[in-house]
């Protein structure tokens, strides 16, 4: 009953003691052949599933975060960010170190871009209630950068699926990565700006966000962000001579593995630093 109270008072243990019934969850394995003194650790893991095809694929969610100790997708490396002050201007500045990272789970080179968040608070927020960025269950996930660099359509469709060093044919991304996530759209992907290493934050007619006052303290906060993962297949109908369909699966470059199948998984941003 670790999951539910369902049918507990028609149970004697439930009455015992003033309390009543502590519950906890039980489990066994074993057995095991242990000399006075000697450990032996173990890890369990309690896995759910809408059906049985996802409970499986939890599972071997599951054995795939234990072998990778304990980690889930990662995002790319935080940004090393450095500032520059001037009269009405800042001007930050930040290594590629993002644009090598290497998904821990996956193995994939999954680099898409960097957002620029500002702060008049110290970090408390990153903008104005207008702001802020909401699920589709109202729940803040998030606040709107002051400014978003990703990838051009065709730096996407040459970049490296496993490393980043050069890579040719099959090995490629292969595909365009922007606009709003599929998979959580009111996070946005990017608009094919191509990649820039620095950002001056001044009055500026492009951005109502933009400048800076004299004296006035501000925090600056630059992050990488995936392209999460894509779809590892698609089926698509076209019309076939006798007048019926003909079903077609079209595999994706971009997940040659087929993780998180079937319908990928969101992109996923490094924290703000400290």
């Amino acid at each position: 009953h670790f999951d539910s109270l369902e049918g507990l008072e028609k149970e004697g243990v439930f009455l015992q003691g003033e309390e009543g019934l502590d519950c906890v969850l039980l489990f066994s394995c074993g057995p095991f052949d242990l000399k006075v003194g000697e450990e032996a650790p173990f890890s369990f893991c309690i896995i759910f599933g809408e059906n049985k095809v996802d409970l499986i694929n939890n599972a071997r969610f599951a054995q795939v975060m234990y072998n990778s100790h304990y980690q889930s997708y990662t995002p790319p490396a935080v940004p090393s960010v450095a500032a520059i002050t001037d009269h009405q201007k800042i001007t930050l500045t930040w290594d590629v170190g993002a644009e090598n990272s290497i998904d821990a789970v996956t193995g994939y080179s999954d680099f898409e871009g960097y957002k620029v968040y500002k702060s008049s608070d110290g970090g408390q927020t990153w903008g104005n209630p207008d702001d802020i960025v909401y699920d589709d269950n109202g729940i803040q996930v998030g606040w709107e950068p002051i400014a978003q660099f990703d990838l051009s359509e065709i730096e996407d469709s040459l970049f490296c699926v496993f490393t980043p060093d050069s890579c040719f044919g099959s090995d490629v991304r292969g595909m365009d990565i922007s606009g709003s996530d599929p998979l959580a759209p009111w996070f946005h992907l990017g608009s094919n700006s191509g990649l820039q290493h620095s950002f001056t934050d001044t009055v500026r007619d492009d951005c109502s966000r933009c400048g800076v006052v004299d004296g006035i303290e501000y925090t600056y906060s630059v992050t990488s962000y995936d392209m999460g993962i894509h779809s590892p297949y698609e089926v698509e109908w076209s019309e076939g001579n006798n007048g019926g369909f003909i079903q077609d699966t079209v595999y994706s470059s971009a997940n040659p593995l087929g993780w998180s199948a079937p319908d990928g998984y969101q992109s996923i941003e490094s924290s703000k630093g400290t």
